[in-house]
């Protein structure tokens, strides 16, 4: 896992070694995009750690990827540490060193994507943040209508669309990232997505009447001319997700060749594995009142739509399962099982990879998720059971039978339906189930405690990681617990020790754990949420 701490030097000398290896990547598309909480170095450590695992590609979203440096400089969700200064300077130069490690790397460098729909009307996209300003109407006229009002939607720039049946709005955004690929030319593939909301599309006369997937590829064809008379060979990721889940009616790409099609089917659930059984239904557009599917087939039967019409673009998904799923999965193994498995099968949706939309430090309680994600990408064929033992063995050493055995046996007690909101949160048999997950973990303590080892340095982390692990995990069974017998004093005390428990985690283990995103997840589930805006941000 990244950092000096997660590696494992062989100490066999070379000279008596012959080794012969020949294989090409199952898929060209092994990424990584920048979410979560980080700081510098968490991010420079997961490029550095990335080659090794046989990743190929890392993205920064955002002109200005303010608001996952904000999180942890920021200290949000920290019960003790109080917010850093941070500039826009400060993270334009966080970008450059991101950019470097990348190219040195020979990693494929993807950037922007959310910011197309305010950063062209002088309007700052660096995070999901409220935005109270009073903008002249010349930049709110060019705002999507939407119950008779042209404004900011839900005051957040990144979630507001524009009026994109306007010529003026689709010059505007087509021609301000074209600008941006001139000025940039070490980004190798820049995305092109529309905001960030859901069932805000413009009501006017010019729009009311074309679905916004086609005017999505209007403005994509009018950008690949313009990056082809600037002599460009950029590549242009659109995206597939919510809205645009509905395929055109009318329009086709000019160059499929530009473009890379990118399917980010974030309302899924991750109980099932993804996979094209045929039964996928879709339903009609019906502008702004949309519900978006979470059954796998459902969703991949609007890949299936979208796919008719470009059938020779490159592909690849872009999911989400290290954003909250890995949180509500207590037990990891049936999370990394799904992951593999959904990597392995891509190729039976005919999409050529995936950029993992994540969190940076995912590798609590053990880094298996993000091994079994790269293997399946590099090696479509391998064995999850041999990716899992190895893997486990290199982190456990001779117990690592005994630590997959109290993993699957937590993933298979602890109640991630309740978790993803797939089954009650509320009544007495769901709290015995975390009654339960709370006994489990109390069970295996002494034990994987006994079973402790120093051998190497990686190890006895390794192990140090688990055992936290598992004293959070008791904690927050006992807030599901409480959360579920409609306790709140209760709750609120679970959650606070909770809290002291996490803080210990990022503390020590800043590497492996993200504070932020663990009780931000955990407290939007049993609705103890409580949201937090950025300061103004600095030149």
């Amino acid at each position: 896992k990244p950092g000096k701490d997660g590696e494992v030097i062989p100490s066999r000398p070379l000279e008596e070694m012959t080794v012969s290896y020949r294989h090409a990547a199952s898929y060209r598309h092994r990424g990584i995009c920048i979410e979560g909480a980080v700081s510098i170095e968490h991010v420079l450590d997961i490029i550095e750690w990335m080659p090794k695992a046989g990743l190929n590609s890392y993205f920064v979203q955002f002109l200005t990827p303010f608001v996952f440096f904000q999180r942890y400089y920021g200290h949000e969700w920290h019960p003790y540490k109080q917010p850093e200064r941070l500039t826009k300077t400060i993270v334009d130069g966080f970008t450059l060193q991101i950019v470097k490690a990348a190219k040195d790397r020979g990693l494929i460098y993807q950037a922007v994507g959310h910011g197309w729909t305010c950063e062209p009307l002088g309007i700052p996209g660096t995070g999901w943040y409220e935005d109270n300003t009073e903008y002249p109407e010349e930049v709110t006229r060019l705002l999507a209508e939407v119950n008779g009002k042209r404004e900011l939607w839900g005051k957040n720039p990144l979630n507001t669309n524009l009026c994109y049946g306007n010529p003026e709005v689709r010059e505007k955004v087509t021609s301000f990232i074209a600008d941006y690929c001139e000025k940039h030319p070490e980004t190798d593939v820049v995305h092109f997505w529309l905001a960030d909301g859901t069932n805000n599309h413009c009501e006017c006369p010019l729009c009311k009447d074309t679905l916004p997937s086609d005017f999505y590829v209007m403005m994509l064809n009018e950008l690949d001319k313009k990056l082809t008379e600037k002599g460009l060979a950029t590549r242009v990721v659109f995206l597939i997700y919510v809205d645009l889940l509905w395929k055109p009616e009318k329009e086709k790409l000019n160059n499929p060749d530009r473009f890379i099609l990118m399917f980010a089917p974030i309302t899924r659930t991750y109980s099932q594995i993804l996979k094209d059984d045929g039964t996928g239904k879709t339903v009609p557009f019906v502008r702004n009142k949309l519900e978006f599917p979470r059954n796998v087939a459902d969703g991949i039967k609007y890949l299936r739509d979208w796919q008719e019409i470009a059938a020779d673009c490159d592909s690849f998904i872009f999911d989400y399962h290290y954003m909250w799923d890995y949180i509500r999965e207590a037990g990891s193994m049936n999370h990394a099982k799904t992951l593999f498995y959904d990597m392995a099968g891509l190729d039976q949706l005919n999409l050529n990879g995936m950029i993992s939309c994540q969190n940076q430090r995912v590798f609590f309680p053990t880094p298996l998720g993000m091994h079994a994600m790269a293997e399946a990408l590099w090696d479509k064929t391998a064995s999850f059971d041999e990716v899992a033992d190895r893997v486990l063995a290199a982190c456990f050493g001779m117990a690592a039978p005994t630590v997959k055995e109290y993993l699957q046996g937590l993933s298979d007690v602890y109640p991630a339906d309740v978790a993803r909101r797939e089954s009650s949160r509320h009544g007495e048999e769901t709290a015995r189930r975390f009654d339960e997950a709370e006994s489990y973990c109390l069970t295996w303590y002494p034990k994987l405690k006994a079973l402790e080892s120093a051998e190497n340095p990686c190890v006895a982390r390794c192990f140090d990681v688990l055992l936290l692990h598992n004293e959070m995990t008791r904690y927050n069974a006992q807030l599901y617990a409480f959360n579920a017998r409609e306790d709140r004093l209760g709750a609120k005390t679970a959650f606070t020790e909770l809290s002291r428990l996490a803080a210990k985690a990022e503390e020590k283990y800043s590497t492996e754990f993200d504070l932020c995103l663990y009780l931000s997840t955990v407290a939007n589930t049993v609705g103890l949420g409580r949201r937090y805006d950025a300061p103004p941000l600095e030149e």
